[in-house]
């Protein structure tokens, strides 16, 4: 069954932020590392390894119809603060969070015990993109969530049959976001270590932001369809973006930057 949302559009972190163009400009201003924030991001899961490791008698919530796809991630850009003199200096820092575990964790009505250590950070290698329009965050931080049976999703309605309790890591790492004028922060790719209960897979993931729900492949269309009413969906033209309708997203066509 597929368990990949509990509650739809549910924000998981309870800061939003925005990345500041550079102060020091010359004729327009360099664009800064960041991801785009509060707009969700749609994973595409791309296994790696041959098999899963471990004890894996079970399917993993992103599971459907016996192929890992993909999920919906809350993902955050936390830039220097203001404040700080040396803040054109300092790199910014990514948050990522499987909306699934946000909210699962939220359903338990504990959230607060849970939130610090189910986020992954991660900071970005430099201020500026490299030359080939990349941002780059090498190791983030493990994230981990110890979830109870959960028997109300986050609406307060009754879930037959009860989720069992569940042990769920992230291990993020080789992130890279694409940061020009075109795509600012909308498109990013990374490689996933995932655990649930025992059992491991690796996967290579393309992240399109923003996260659009979709029935077809018109939905994801960058311009629409403005006489009927779809006036597009946002996403930066470059993904090539298709709806998966296993999931409703849509998902960037792109392996790699």
């Amino acid at each position: 069954m597929n368990t990949r949302r509990l509650c739809k559009g549910l924000s998981v972190f309870g800061v939003l932020c925005a990345a500041f163009a550079s102060t020091h400009c010359a004729s327009e201003p360099a664009i800064k590392c960041a991801v785009t924030s509060g707009a969700g991001g749609a994973a595409r899961y791309k296994i790696t390894s041959v098999m899963k490791t471990g004890s894996c008698g079970f399917d993993f919530p992103f599971t459907v119809n016996g192929k890992d796809v993909g999920e919906n991630l809350a993902i955050e850009n936390y830039p220097p603060v203001n404040t700080d003199p040396n803040r054109d200096q300092e790199v910014a820092t990514v948050g990522v969070r499987s909306v699934y575990v946000g909210n699962r964790l939220f359903a338990t009505g504990n959230i607060e015990d849970y939130t610090p250590t189910s986020i992954a950070l991660g900071k970005f290698t430099a201020v500026y993109p490299d030359g080939n329009d990349l941002c780059h965050v090498d190791t983030f931080s493990l994230a981990t969530a110890d979830i109870p049976a959960t028997s109300m999703d986050s609406d307060g309605k009754p879930i037959d049959p009860p989720l069992p309790p569940t042990h769920i890591e992230y291990q993020w790492s080789n992130w890279r976001t694409i940061v020009k004028p075109s795509s600012i922060g909308g498109q990013s790719f990374a490689h996933l270590k995932y655990t649930q209960d025992g059992c491991t897979a690796e996967y290579d993931v393309s992240i399109l932001t923003p996260e659009v729900d979709c029935s077809s492949d018109d939905d994801c269309d960058p311009k629409g369809d403005p006489a009927s009413g779809n006036f597009g969906s946002g996403i930066t033209p470059e993904a090539n973006a298709t709806c998966n309708t296993d999931v409703g997203l849509c998902f960037s066509s792109k392996d790699a930057p």
